[in-house]
């Protein structure tokens, strides 16, 4: 079974600006949810939130030297002052699970990601 840690955008992109105002030129910050779920888990939630059944899974085999597990030690960037500002059952659903009209406030989560991603950019 693969499991995976699971973390909002917008908190990772939260992160990811603290680090390039606060972090150390040079360290590595790690930045994880610490919200471990394996991917078939995910998976019945996300279809569940589309209102699908468990019937549209098609199981396929792992590729050769697929990782099990992937989690990340994001002690380091909690030093910072960071943390994720929603659970993973709130931000599960503010993700887009279900369609989002123009305009919606999944369009907004998307402006924030933009700004974030300008300000990083800048930067390099």
């Amino acid at each position: 079974m693969n499991v995976r840690d699971w973390l909002y955008v917008a908190d990772n992109c939260s992160a990811i600006d603290l680090v390039l105002h606060k972090g150390k030129i040079g360290e590595v910050y790690n930045i994880g949810g610490s919200f471990e779920i394996p991917n078939i888990e995910l998976t019945k939630i996300i279809l569940k939130n589309l209102g699908k059944t468990d019937k549209m899974i098609n199981y396929v085999p792992d590729r050769l030297g697929h990782d099990r597990r992937y989690s990340m030690d994001s002690s380091k960037v909690r030093k910072l002052g960071w943390k994720p500002s929603k659970s993973f059952d709130t931000a599960i659903k503010e993700t887009g699970t279900k369609p989002t009209p123009p305009g919606g406030k999944n369009l907004n989560n998307l402006k924030q990601l933009y700004k974030v991603t300008l300000s990083f950019c800048k930067v390099f």
